[in-house]
């Protein structure tokens, strides 16, 4: 009795390992596609992962490799399985779904998905290529007007900027060309003016400070007299500091302090208060300004954003080795952006500035406030 029990548990045995087959991996096959030719359904492919331990993954599939096929008893059918693809784009489904669970051969993107789908920001990044590195912007002002002198200006200019891990380089260029009224002889004169910039900047180097350089250039002609024939400045020591950086509508709070060479050349009128005077001669100073700036920038509404700067910059002279606050340069600049769509904004900007040097010397209003109205186009790239 005993032994014919023996054999009978013997045989089961062997019945039950005998179900267990050998499959050599053809092309273009994969674990659903081998489920169903043995079991006639796609759901056992994770009992055929798991018999082969030596298997990280679906990938992991090469043309002539040999898997055991386990019994059907143990086919694991994983509820996950009974969507389509289709269905779970349609559904939603995109966030909680698992991408491992299903082979990457059987993921079939049809193209009608609904618009309001969000993808896994993890997929968006694989799915949507690689990050965008420069931007670039072009800007025309159809308008602005100086309420001192009442200019009207035409100006363009552009930027471009690069910004990868904490390194960022900035450049920007700006034309003015504008009409303006002498304030003493009240004559309507031509003017312009063009202005350079280039910053770079590493960013967060130690906490919430970035060590900065930069480099400006400048000119302004009135009628045919460059009254700033050169202005150069080079800072290489500057340091900023957040406040606040990317939290809710605010973008960036921080406050900067850079000291800057300044070289300057000035064609300054031998009488500035003869109407008639036709007679300059320049006039060259060096200067190092103490360059301090407040900057808030915000977004709201998902349109609409607004930046505000705040520049003082006093002079401490070489020539005379002291701190002349009397030679300040104040700024205020309030700039609204509106988007329209993804590449134009429209901008309207408020500046005012102090210069009390200017007054002194070039006989100019000490103050003044600029409104201007432009057209911006971003890229990136």
């Amino acid at each position: 009795m005993k032994f014919l029990i023996m054999l009978i548990f013997l045989y089961s045995s062997l019945a039950a390992s005998s179900t267990e087959l050998l499959h050599t991996v053809v092309k273009n096959e994969n674990l659903m596609k081998i489920s169903l030719k043995y079991f006639k359904t796609r759901k056992c492919w994770r009992s055929i992962l798991l018999r082969n331990g030596n298997m990280k993954s679906d990938t992991d599939l090469d043309v002539g490799k040999r898997i055991v096929i386990p019994d059907s008893s143990k086919c694991n059918k994983s509820k996950v399985d009974k969507f389509s693809q289709k269905q779970i784009l349609k559904n939603n489904y995109v966030e909680n779904f698992d991408y491992a669970k299903i082979p990457e051969k059987q993921v079939e993107i049809k193209p009608q998905i609904s618009e309001k789908i969000i993808l896994n920001p993890v997929l968006q990044k694989k799915s949507f290529g690689e990050k965008k590195y420069f931007n670039a912007s072009f800007s025309l002002s159809p308008f602005m007007i100086s309420r001192v002198d009442d200019e009207q200006d035409i100006s363009y200019g552009g930027t471009l900027t690069y910004n990868k891990n904490k390194k960022e380089m900035y450049f920007e260029y700006e034309r003015n060309i504008f009409k303006s009224t002498d304030s003493l002889t009240k004559l309507s004169i031509k003017s312009g003016s063009q202005h350079s910039l280039l910053t770079y900047d590493l960013n967060k180097f130690w906490g919430d400070f970035t060590y900065f350089a930069l480099a400006g250039y400048d000119n302004k002609r009135e009628g045919d007299i460059l009254i700033i024939d050169d202005r150069l400045q080079i800072g290489l020591l500057g340091i900023k500091y957040y406040f606040i950086e990317y939290k809710g509508n605010i973008k960036d709070l921080s406050i900067s302090f850079i000291p800057l060479y300044e070289y300057l050349v000035e064609n300054v009128p031998d009488d500035p208060t003869s109407l008639t005077n036709e007679k300059y001669h320049k006039v060259i100073t060096q200067n190092i300004r103490q360059s301090f700036r407040i900057r808030f920038k915000a977004k709201f509404f998902d349109k609409l954003k607004v930046k505000n700067i705040l520049f003082y910059r006093p002079a401490y002279v070489l020539k005379t080795g002291k701190l002349d606050f009397s030679d300040a340069l104040f700024e205020q600049s309030l700039k609204l952006s509106y988007e329209i769509n993804d590449f134009v904004d429209f901008t309207y900007r408020n500046t005012i500035t102090w210069d009390e040097r200017s007054a002194k010397i070039q006989q100019l209003p000490s103050t003044d406030m600029v409104h201007k109205i432009s057209f911006e186009i971003n890229k990136s790239f």
